[in-house]
C-alpha cells in the first residue's frame, strides 16, 4: 500500500515526465523528409544529367556529418550549349544546436579554396516575388568555381546567420525543430557574370521541374510563387 510520503514524489515525477513529453520540440516526421532523387529529375529543360563531376562535398567528419545531414545529392548537368552545372543538395532534419547546415563559404575555404563573398542576390519568381540567394567566387588553383546557393529552414531562406538563429528560435517558441535545406549550384569558370547568368537559368528550369507538391520541401512557404 503506498503512503501518502510515497504517492506524491511518485506522481510529482510522473507530471514531470508528461510535461517533458509534451513540451519537447518535435522534429520534422519522417513521412515529410521526402527523398531528393525522387523529386530531382534527372533531365529537365535544357539540361540532361551527365556523369558527376568532381563535386566539393560537405567538408565535416564522418560521424558529424551523419547527424547533420540524412540525405545528400550530387549531379552535373549540361545543356546543348556544353554548358555545365555541378548540383549539391544536403538535407538535415533537425536543426538545432550544433547540428545545422554547413554554409558553403566554411566547406570551401576548409578545402583550400579563396572565398570571396559577393553582396547578396534575389532572383525573380512570379508576381513580383524573388528568391534570395548567395554568390560566392571561389578559386583553388586550376579551379575557378563561382557558386550560387540557398539554405532553406523551416519555411524561411535566411540569407544570414542571424537570420537562420531567428527562425529557430521562433519556431522553437511552438517547440518544433526545423529542418534545413542547403541547395548549391556552381560552375568551372573564370567569367563571373557569364556564369552567374547560367546558374541563374538552372535554378529556375530546376524549380519549374520540381512537382508543386514537392517545392514547398525546397523553398519554403515561396513554393506558391514560383507558378506553373
Amino acid at each position: 500500500m503506498w503512503t501518502r510520503r510515497q504517492l506524491l514524489p511518485a506522481l510529482a515525477i510522473f507530471v514531470t515526465a508528461g510535461a517533458a513529453q509534451i513540451l519537447r520540440p518535435r522534429e520534422v516526421p519522417r513521412d515529410k523528409q521526402l527523398q531528393l532523387d525522387a523529386i530531382v529529375p534527372s533531365q529537365f529543360g535544357n539540361w540532361t544529367e551527365q556523369a558527376t563531376a568532381r563535386i566539393i562535398q560537405p567538408s565535416t567528419s564522418d560521424d558529424l556529418e551523419h547527424d547533420v545531414y540524412s540525405q545528400e545529392l550530387t549531379r552535373s548537368y549540361i545543356n546543348p550549349d556544353q554548358s555545365v552545372i555541378m548540383l549539391l543538395i544536403a538535407y538535415g532534419p533537425s536543426q538545432s544546436g550544433y547540428l545545422q547546415v554547413h554554409q558553403p563559404e566554411i566547406c570551401y575555404a576548409a578545402q583550400g579554396f579563396r572565398v570571396r563573398s559577393l553582396s547578396g542576390y534575389s532572383l525573380p519568381l512570379a508576381g513580383g516575388h524573388s528568391l534570395p540567394l548567395t554568390r560566392l567566387s571561389t578559386f583553388r588553383e586550376g579551379r575557378p568555381e563561382p557558386l550560387t546557393y540557398w539554405i532553406r529552414v523551416g519555411d524561411d531562406i535566411p540569407q544570414t546567420q542571424i537570420q537562420r538563429l531567428l527562425t529557430k528560435f521562433r519556431m522553437g517558441l511552438v517547440r518544433e525543430i526545423p529542418d534545413g535545406l542547403l541547395v548549391r549550384v556552381s560552375s568551372i569558370s573564370t567569367n563571373l557574370d557569364s556564369a552567374f547568368a547560367i546558374q541563374d537559368e538552372f535554378i529556375r528550369d530546376l524549380l519549374h521541374a520540381i512537382a508543386p507538391a514537392n517545392r514547398q520541401f525546397v523553398v519554403g512557404s515561396l513554393a506558391e510563387d514560383i507558378g506553373a
